[in-house]
C-alpha cells in the first residue's frame, strides 16, 4: 500500500472505509437538509391524503355540494387548495430526487 493516503479514506484495522467529504457548504450548515426534506415529505403526504379523503370525498358526500363549493370560494378554501398544489409539487419533486 502506498505511504501516501487520500484524505477521504480512513484505514482502521486493515479495513478501508470511505468517509464523506466536507465541502465549504458543510462547514456552515446548521440544518440537516435531508432530515428536513424527509419531514416535509411526510407532512405533505399526510396533508394530501387527508385533504383528498376527508375534505374532497367525505365532506362532499355527506354535506351538500353547494356548501362545499361556497367554502372553496372563501379565503380559507383557496388557501387549502393552494397548499395542496404546493405540497403536491414538493412531494413529486422530492420523490424524484430520492
Amino acid at each position: 500500500m502506498s505511504s501516501r493516503r487520500s484524505s477521504y479514506i480512513n484505514v482502521e484495522g486493515g479495513v478501508e472505509n470511505m468517509r464523506a467529504g466536507r465541502g465549504a457548504g458543510e462547514w456552515f450548515r446548521l440544518i440537516n437538509y435531508e432530515r428536513l426534506y424527509f419531514t416535509i415529505q411526510r407532512i405533505s403526504g399526510l396533508y394530501m391524503f387527508f385533504y383528498l379523503i376527508f375534505y374532497r370525498v367525505l365532506f362532499d358526500a355527506f354535506v351538500s355540494p353547494s356548501l362545499v363549493s361556497s367554502f372553496d370560494m372563501t379565503v380559507p378554501g383557496k388557501v387549502l387548495a393552494a397548499l395542496f398544489l404546493v405540497f403536491l409539487a414538493f412531494h413529486g419533486l422530492n420523490g424524484f430526487r430520492i
